[in-house]
């Protein structure tokens, strides 16, 4: 039923119930129910069978108004999205495209150690664009409902990546009961996974990298691994806050998270207690 038909449907369902009612009441009921009597019953019959008749459709306009402003800022959020993802695109992305372009210039008249600098400085550059590259493809896709997360096929493409731009060779072990999981568990799990193998790309210097989501005895338990140099977040203020945000994203949900690492590589594990 259409807005328009239930808001008309409610309009007029009175004046026909008080029409109904009349016709009723003088065709068949004058001679047993009195002038009186019948004016006092009028306004309590039409409001019982306007509420039986009207309640539903309220609702029903209800949850209709509820779908469209659920559209509506569904839309602004879209629309919003897709013009901070085109400031970021114009602005900082080509600013910082201009600025590679002049530091691969000024690399060309350098040597020695003057070279190695800007050789840091070339990779840092690329390491910001790549997280801008990332952040806009992240806002010009839609965000997914709670029923259309899957862990497993947003790592896969998250590996894909990795498997498409770098050498690394992926392990994946996947035995994770994602239906035993909220929403919001989901979308912070993926979100640290994402923080965690953007860090392997950028520092580990690794050859193998190995995933393992498995449910144990004492609850749930998904480990990245890697077989690199190590991870010093206290030297580095941009790991040290994306471990702060990926710390933060584990305790909103109960999980705990930890980082065990060493000369031989580095160990993220993200447990659930049972």
């Amino acid at each position: 039923m259409s807005y328009s038909l239930i808001k008309w449907s409610i309009l007029l369902s009175p004046a026909f119930m008080v029409g109904l009612w009349e016709y009723i009441r003088h065709e068949f009921l004058l001679p047993y129910i009195s002038m009186d009597t019948g004016n006092w019953l009028s306004p309590l019959i039409v409001i019982f069978f306007t509420l039986i008749f009207s309640t539903p459709l309220f609702k029903r306009l209800e949850k209709i108004q509820e779908e469209l402003n659920q559209e509506r800022a569904y839309k602004a959020m879209m629309e919003e999205r897709q013009n901070i993802s085109q400031d970021l695109h114009d602005g900082i992305s080509q600013s910082l495209f201009l600025l590679s372009v002049k530091v691969n210039k000024l690399e060309k008249h350098l040597t020695g150690p003057e070279l190695a600098e800007v050789d840091k400085i070339k990779q840092t550059v690329q390491h910001i664009y790549d997280d801008i590259r990332y952040s806009i493809q992240n806002l010009r896709t839609p965000p997914q409902e709670a029923d259309q997360i899957y862990l497993y096929q947003s790592l896969k493409s998250l590996l894909k990546e990795i498997k498409a731009e770098t050498d690394i060779k992926v392990h994946l072990d996947w035995d994770f009961p994602e239906r035993a999981l909220s929403y919001k568990e989901k979308l912070e799990l993926i979100s640290i996974m994402k923080e965690a193998l953007m860090n392997v790309r950028k520092h580990s210097q690794c050859s193998n990298l190995y995933i393992s989501a498995k449910e144990k005895e004492l609850g749930l338990s998904c480990l990245i691994q890697d077989d690199g140099v190590g991870y010093s977040p206290s030297n580095d203020a941009e790991s040290h806050h994306g471990l702060r945000i990926m710390n933060d994203r584990a305790r909103s949900i109960g999980w705990l998270l930890n980082i065990e690492t060493s000369h031989t590589g580095t160990v993220l594990s993200i447990v659930k207690g049972g």
